[in-house]
């Protein structure tokens, strides 16, 4: 009978307990949740970095287009810069300049190149940043057709990347910092830990319940930081049922000074022990898809019923962290999961709308990068394409210098042969030498000025026939896609 009677108490004790530990949120219930969102947390501040420009245009490629321009008549150039002794750039007139171009771009970059190099100490220090200080102005105009055809190329890739920027491209990594910052504390700074309080709720109410509702018509908490609030913090009335620990395991949040009743919002402390469940601490290297990544993360967490969508756990009787209630966020346009939370919960869409910005700028940014890649690549060719052009002329030596040159060069050796036929009057003639004897077969014979002065006329148009067949260097015509083809290469 006592055993009989000490089984039905230790069954009954078991009931109670049970029933008891039922009662009691269970450890890490938002864990989950409050892990996503903290994602956003750490993005916070100046935390994350992103910059999706790679390839940076070697100084280079405006500097060949400045030498192209200095190699224009004075008439050309003196269209777009003024004549004073410090030359200045002339603005952009439709009334006098749409014949030579009806676009104020091109006018003013056509005035940039003029005015850099407008005066002839400014040439020379184009010359010497693209290292070209030992090329002679006379060679640097043999070269002329193909430094033009460079530097239209040039001038063509550049101006591709331009124009067409959409805003959705115009963002940068500080309004990627300002958009995460609205979205977890609702201002564009990261507040300091002594405050977090004034941005984060709506309207104020004076139930928990009431405060913890994000419906789009009238939103109450606004902000990641908010969400985070009513599925993490205890309050000074809802305490004794673990609902500090679901959020931060069973060393939780032990902080329970929010008040609902006479404070609405969390006070500053409860804030700031909150987000010491959060990383707050490094870089952050941000990229387009880990946002959408994210905010579907989130949004794959919310549940539903015909009352309301919900984030943080919900058991039946609304969001206010009481015995067997909820501790979470509820939209009541939500309801039956009648509508896309990334749409229709505001601190959700943003990250969204971020993402496609973000997403249009990288794309933005790869084709510049490439364009830019092309540039630097051209820029490479241009000594090829001078000293190709020059191949036939001495460095530093005019063209009717070199001239004079090979003739001293041509008699020097014809002198030779044709002392070799001193009182020979009819090897002197075979030779195409100049007998000084007379009739006599004794006599001295010498070098033709004339004849030697034509000989070398001939070979050099011989020259000029074999290697200059359009009016610019062959080689340069025929070598220069094997020239690009090995650069793109490399």
């Amino acid at each position: 009978m006592q055993a009989t009677k000490t089984a039905s108490a230790l069954i009954v004790l078991f009931i109670i307990t049970a029933k008891l530990a039922a009662s009691d949120y269970a450890v890490n219930a938002n864990a989950r949740e409050a892990s996503m969102l903290c994602t956003l947390v750490s993005w916070a501040g100046q935390r994350s970095k992103w910059n999706p420009d790679s390839e940076q245009e070697t100084d280079d490629v405006d500097d060949i287009l400045n030498l192209n321009m200095s190699l224009a008549d004075d008439e050309w150039r003196k269209l777009f810069i003024t004549d004073d002794t410090e030359p200045q750039p002339v603005k952009y007139n439709t009334n006098k300049h749409k014949q030579i171009t009806d676009s104020a771009d091109t006018w003013a970059e056509w005035a940039r190149q003029a005015t850099e190099t407008g005066t002839p100490k400014k040439q020379d220090e184009i010359k010497k940043k693209l290292k070209l200080e030992h090329i002679t102005n006379e060679q640097l105009q043999v070269a002329k057709n193909e430094i033009i055809r460079l530097a239209a190329e040039l001038q063509v890739i550049k101006d591709s990347t331009k124009g067409g920027t959409s805003t959705s491209e115009t963002v940068d990594e500080t309004k990627v910092q300002k958009e995460i910052n609205s979205v977890v504390y609702g201002e564009e700074k990261e507040p300091e830990d002594t405050a977090l309080r004034t941005t984060n709720f709506g309207t104020a109410k004076s139930t928990r319940d009431a405060m913890c509702d994000g419906s789009s018509s009238d939103p109450k908490v606004k902000t990641v930081l908010g969400i985070l609030a009513c599925i993490c913090l205890a309050d000074n009335t809802n305490n004794g049922q673990k609902q500090g620990k679901v959020c931060a395991g069973n060393t939780g949040i032990t902080d329970q000074t929010w008040n609902p009743t006479n404070t609405q919002t969390p006070p500053q402390g409860a804030l700031a022990a909150l987000l010491k469940i959060c990383p707050r601490q490094g870089e952050q290297k941000l990229t387009a898809d880990k946002l959408p990544t994210a905010v579907d993360a989130i949004s794959s967490l919310l549940t539903y019923d015909n009352a309301a969508g919900y984030i943080g756990i919900h058991q039946g009787a609304g969001c206010t962290a009481a015995q067997n209630a909820g501790m979470c966020v509820k939209y009541t346009d939500l309801a039956n999961a009648q509508k896309d939370p990334k749409e229709a919960i505001g601190w959700l869409k943003k990250p969204s709308t971020l993402a496609t910005n973000m997403a249009a700028a990288e794309a933005a940014a790869v084709r510049k990068s490439e364009a830019t890649r092309q540039l630097n690549i051209k820029a490479k060719m241009l000594h090829s394409l001078v000293n190709s052009a020059t191949v036939g002329q001495q460095p530093g030596v005019s063209g009717a210098a070199q001239t004079q040159t090979e003739q001293a060069e041509k008699a020097a050796k014809k002198q030779k042969e044709c002392t070799a036929h001193k009182d020979n009057k009819k090897a002197c003639t075979e030779a195409k030498c100049s007998w000084k004897g007379g009739e006599s077969e004794k006599g001295e014979c010498k070098v033709g000025e004339s004849k030697v002065k034509e000989e070398v006329k001939i070979e050099n148009s011989d020259k000029e026939g074999a290697s200059n067949t359009t009016g610019s260097n062959s080689f340069v015509i025929n070598k220069v896609p094997l020239l690009l083809a090995f650069l793109i290469l490399e």
